[in-house]
């Protein structure tokens, strides 16, 4: 009897040990599936008088109408305007438009950048970088508006007698060997990240 005893407390044991070495069955649901979803379209061209611009392009300025002023030539009461195109044709996404002109330095004193634009809306300047953002039109398909007209406007005041010795620099070459002034210019769309 005693012998019995002892072989139930065994099989017991091993039922218990068992138990934490195998897994039993249990119910499961498995599924496997996937889902397609387009990706938004992009594109964006910077254009100058229609025509797409390449890298170190040249930026063409139209000169204010001044009589007292020779052709082709800026000089204090006259300002220069840049007109540039960013096309967004097709494109699906918020786009923001920055136009950085922070390298512009070494103008006369009373030249200021006087303003940049995105459709005829002032773009905000921070230090030198306006920037804008194109939305949606209200039915989320695409870009409301298929071009930006970006105008960047230079002007030479001619605001203070204060300033005729720096003027006259710029004017006899004394502070620019080659009597020419640049504006670099970087234009960059990019989507707009947002919720």
């Amino acid at each position: 009897m005693k012998k019995r005893k002892v072989l139930a407390v065994l099989v017991a044991l091993l039922i218990v040990v068992g138990a934490g070495v195998y897994t039993y069955a249990r119910y499961i649901t498995s599924k496997a599936g996937s889902g397609d979803v387009e990706v938004a379209k992009w594109t964006a061209t910077v254009k100058q008088g229609g025509t797409a611009v390449t890298d170190n392009f040249t930026l063409n300025l139209t000169l204010s109408e001044n009589a007292y002023v020779a052709n082709g030539k800026i000089a204090p009461d006259r300002s220069a305007t840049a007109t540039l195109v960013v096309d967004l044709t097709g494109t699906e996404v918020a786009t923001d438009i920055e136009v950085d002109l922070s390298d512009v330095t070494g103008l006369p004193t009373g030249m200021t950048i006087s303003g940049v634009t995105a459709n005829g809306t002032a773009m905000t300047n921070n230090s030198g970088v306006y920037s804008t953002t194109i939305d949606l039109n209200a039915g989320k398909t695409a870009i409301s508006s298929n071009t930006v007209t970006l105008v960047v406007t230079a002007t030479w005041d001619n605001a203070s007698d204060a300033n005729n010795a720096n003027d006259t620099g710029f004017g006899d070459g004394t502070n620019d060997a080659d009597w020419t002034l640049q504006i670099p210019v970087t234009v960059t769309a990019k989507q707009h990240i947002g919720a």
